[in-house]
């Protein structure tokens, strides 16, 4: 039953974003209500524990990644459907190899409860854990080459990474190398504060994860 959220207290998902970003998200984004999704798991019981990360829209014909906008996130929701909206605007090549945004789920009132990303089939596989003392050097090689040239269409198209760092480069299961999360935030370590959110900082973060795929050093 619905539940008057003026009077019990009650927030319902989604994160409130003022009429004015409302607004200007319908201009750009693709909204599905979350009866149009659907749970792809053995156990879609295991819902109610754990958080559902592949789902199915259009009749169980399309596979996306749910990232759920956690409650009161209003500050990372803006910084992340702004990225989005800057990589869906931008001249990238098709086969660039980034997570992009497909659509956002949204409430009966309208309000973002998360996004619907580019499906990765990666069984949970970050660069950071596939580098392995007996990666061979042309799968090493491989990889740094692919996220050099990702990088690269980003910035050519003039956007940035952030949060540049092995960790955020998703290895699928033909083994290339995705870029993923841009939430706006950077880690300490691997890009300095004064030039996180930059070229600058994402070439810094470049650097290190080339290093680290070569020689296994993490900063």
């Amino acid at each position: 039953r619905r539940v008057d959220t003026q009077t019990s207290g009650y927030m319902p998902p989604g994160v409130r974003l003022d009429a004015e970003s409302l607004r200007d998200l319908a201009t750009w984004a693709v909204p599905f209500h979350p009866s149009e999704i659907l749970l792809s798991s053995k156990k879609p019981e295991d819902a109610l524990v754990k958080r559902p990360e592949k789902v199915l829209v259009n009749n169980r014909q399309t596979a996306y990644f749910f990232k759920p906008f956690p409650p009161g996130a209003l500050t990372d929701a803006r910084t992340e459907l702004e990225s989005y909206k800057r990589i869906a605007k931008a001249e990238l090549r098709p086969n660039t190899r980034i997570c992009r945004l497909h659509g956002v789920v949204q409430n009966e009132e309208g309000l973002p409860m998360g996004l619907l990303l580019t499906y990765i089939s990666h069984e949970r596989k970050t660069l950071e854990l596939a580098v392995r003392p007996d990666t061979s050097l042309s799968m090493r090689q491989h990889w740094a080459d692919q996220v050099t040239e990702t990088l690269a269409d980003l910035h050519r198209a003039g956007l940035v990474w952030g949060d540049a760092k092995a960790d955020n480069v998703l290895i699928d299961t033909e083994n290339n190398a995705w870029i993923v999360d841009f939430g706006g935030s950077f880690t300490e370590g691997w890009v300095d504060k004064e030039i996180a959110g930059t070229v600058e900082g994402d070439l810094q973060g470049l650097e290190k994860i080339v290093s680290f795929v070569l020689t296994n050093w993490l900063p």
